[in-house]
């Protein structure tokens, strides 16, 4: 009787998937485009920024004809919370190459909360930052700057362990963008952020005023597209992934001085920033989807736990800051 290899999630023997998993094979998950990167950033930005504040009410409205399921939520905690996904169903994974959205095999998953004592420019600096990713996302295993297009324009290689053993290790080359929304983007949702800031009760129940809007999108890219994962194991991702903040400034008294600190600053407990995380991915490989959103269901409410609480303790006793304008995020504080 001859023992039988040990198969990996796409049904291969373990020692043949070192040499069938590829650069070239990995690249079939990245996200095609025949834009620069520029434009294929600032086209990317415009849908996300749409897309963030598209049909919030998981009750009764939907997107793409699958409804929002809420499936976390926490209103009593210090940061208010609420999760939610997009069940997906295999009819609708087929790729649309003229979208910036990848090839979907998961659930599309969002994150709606509403963090005290920090801005927006703040809670996206810290996202932003390669330096600060191992504190909030617990399965990472590195992440390499590869190109710094600019101060507020990454090219990142990350690899991830798996959280279930029978998986392989994935890994991510996205391109990540720091940047303002302008007047002209402000405008186009003033209307969506005046229904959510009054159904919020974090900042209905005071006088607040809205400050700026900052936001961060990750993107898989195919620059650099030959790198080869180390182990030769690892499965490409491919993703797109945004976080996008408003800051909100809070009048706790009437006499608007005494909002102010000594030195005629905002102080941080007048600060709330409520954020919009959006995630979609495909992981690549075969991975049923019931593994998958038991995973989800049980690490994303922890990841963004953590998170929240990390960046709030990081600016704690710093210096506030708003960041800068025309739209350069400028990096960490």
């Amino acid at each position: 009787m001859t023992n039988k290899k040990p198969k990996d999630e796409n049904g291969n023997a373990e020692e043949e998937a070192e040499t069938t998993i590829t650069p070239t094979t990995a690249k079939q998950h990245l996200a095609k485009s025949n834009l620069n990167l520029e434009e294929e950033i600032k086209q990317t930005v415009t849908e996300q920024l749409s897309y963030a504040y598209d049909n919030l009410d998981a009750a009764t409205q939907t997107n793409d004809n699958k409804p929002w399921e809420l499936f976390f939520e926490d209103r009593k905690g210090v940061v208010p919370m609420a999760l939610y996904r997009q069940k997906f169903h295999e009819s609708s994974s087929s790729p649309d190459s003229s979208s910036s959205k990848p090839n979907i095999i998961c659930d599309p998953i969002r994150a709606v909360a509403t963090v005290p004592g920090v801005t927006a420019h703040e809670l996206c600096a810290y996202f932003f930052s390669p330096d600060h990713r191992s504190t909030w996302e617990s399965h990472i295993l590195f992440v390499k700057v590869l190109e710094t297009v600019n101060s507020n324009t990454l090219v990142l290689h990350q690899a991830y362990e798996s959280p279930v053993w029978t998986v392989s290790e994935r890994e991510a080359l996205f391109w990540s963008a720091f940047r303002q929304a302008d007047q002209r983007q402000v405008k186009s949702i003033e209307g969506v952020l005046k229904e959510l800031k009054d159904d919020d009760p974090f900042l209905s129940s005071s006088s607040s005023k809205l400050h700026d809007v900052w936001m961060v999108v990750n993107k898989s890219t195919s620059r650099d597209e030959e790198i080869s994962s180390v182990s030769g194991k690892r499965i490409r991702l491919d993703i797109v992934v945004s976080l996008i903040a408003e800051t909100y400034i809070v009048d706790k008294d009437k006499d608007k001085d005494k909002n102010k600190s000594s030195s005629g600053k905002i102080n941080r407990d007048q600060l709330r920033t409520r954020f919009h995380y959006n995630a979609q991915s495909n992981p690549g490989g075969w991975i049923p989807l019931p593994i998958i959103r038991t995973v989800y269901k049980k690490e994303f409410p922890k990841m963004m736990r953590r998170f929240t609480e990390t960046t709030a303790a990081y600016y704690r006793h710093k210096e506030v800051s708003f960041g800068g304008d025309g739209g350069d995020g400028g990096g960490d504080n």
